[in-house]
């Protein structure tokens, strides 16, 4: 993932990835289909913009581009979501390509004028860049987990929409777990040295001015870190008063996100965070330091609802027993971990209304 700060970032795919992308897995029709997809959510008038520079383009160009995230830990490499880049963020987004191509100039000068950097410093993410790239070329059984772009999807689309239904078996076999898979990761995170964290907030990831007003670090032992409210800068929208019980009233006197922030670094800061929804929960923690100008605690975020979709098997479920409130759905989370651990790997999978009533 690019550094805090990073507007336009490089993002090359390791070697042992190459021709692995959801672009080369998916037919050309369903391709343009997701392209459209987005498109749609994000005409302004007569003109879109790009994700990476914030300049308006016409439709025909902008192209789709997807984000991975590369977990050398794990060697588990994620889709996250999908974006629409001109094309010549799309040339520095693909610098190896680009390059290759005789464009390194065109590259340095796009990439140091979005970051709005000087030369020498461009040169330098530039190197660095690629030294990531070599090492991460080096690992040779990358597993690929496609969960968290079909929740980028849902959003997009809206949750009652069945991803696999709407896209006709486009993502069907494309999970990154299988039964055993999901066990084992279970077992393995109940082992390591993670958390589970959960966050209530104002509004959805793709809302800019979405804000964190609960956040809740539990430990693999059940012990609590870390459980508290926080006081937003912005508006408390009704709909999430009445989805969460946390009011106006509550929230007065709490302290805002940038007076908690070193509390939640120290508490984050080098571990595996599991959340439900791992790409939401860990997307408005990055944004919530971003926004108050300060380094994000660094992390690897493991998502618990890719590997229990495995167990279920059908669209992503809800969380089990989910209260939207940050402590009790971060105890439903562990709960959760521990039921799949002792799960034989061979046994048949439960459905949603059991999985409800017993995790």
């Amino acid at each position: 993932m690019p550094r805090p700060g990073t507007k336009l970032p490089v993002e090359l795919v390791p070697r042992p990835l190459w021709g692995k992308s959801l672009r080369k897995t998916v037919s050309p029709e369903q391709w343009q289909k997701l392209r459209n997809c987005l498109l749609s959510k994000r005409l302004f008038g007569l003109k879109l913009y790009c994700h990476f520079c914030s300049s308006q383009f016409r439709e025909k160009e902008l192209q789709l581009h997807e984000r991975w995230y590369y977990n050398e830990r794990t060697s588990i490499a994620e889709l996250r979501c999908l974006s629409l880049a001109c094309e010549r963020c799309h040339e520095v987004l693909h610098s190896g390509r680009s390059i290759n191509l005789g464009l390194e100039g065109r590259v340095l000068d796009h990439l140091i004028a979005v970051n709005r950097w000087d030369k020498p410093r461009g040169i330098q993410y530039l190197s660095r860049a690629f030294t990531i790239w070599e090492r991460r070329s080096q690992v040779n059984d990358w597993r690929i987990d496609w969960s968290n772009v079909i929740l980028f999807l849902q959003g997009e689309y809206g949750r009652e929409v069945d991803i696999d239904e709407q896209f006709a078996g486009l993502f069907h076999g494309l999970r990154s777990y299988d039964r055993q898979g999901a066990i084992e990761w279970a077992r393995r995170m109940l082992a390591e040295n993670a958390v589970i964290v959960d966050t209530e907030t104002t509004g959805l990831l793709e809302d800019e001015n979405a804000e964190i007003i609960e956040i809740a670090i539990v430990g693999m032992d059940g012990k609590i870190q870390y459980d508290r409210l926080v006081r937003p800068v912005g508006p408390l929208p009704k709909r999430i008063v009445n989805m969460t019980g946390i009011t106006a009233a509550l929230l007065k006197g709490e302290r805002r996100f940038g007076e908690i922030s070193e509390e939640v670094h120290r508490r984050l800061n080098g571990k595996f965070v599991v959340a439900y929804k791992a790409s939401f929960d860990a997307g408005m923690i990055r944004r919530a330091y971003k926004r108050i100008g300060r380094k994000p605690p660094s992390f690897h975020e493991e998502c618990a609802m890719g590997a229990w979709h495995a167990i279920v098997r059908g669209s992503f479920p809800p969380m089990p027993g989910s209260r939207h409130r940050a402590l009790p759905d971060a105890k439903c989370v562990l709960k959760l971990l521990r039921r799949m651990s002792k799960m034989s790997i061979h046994s048949e999978h439960p459905g949603h209304t059991s999985a409800r009533g017993q995790a």
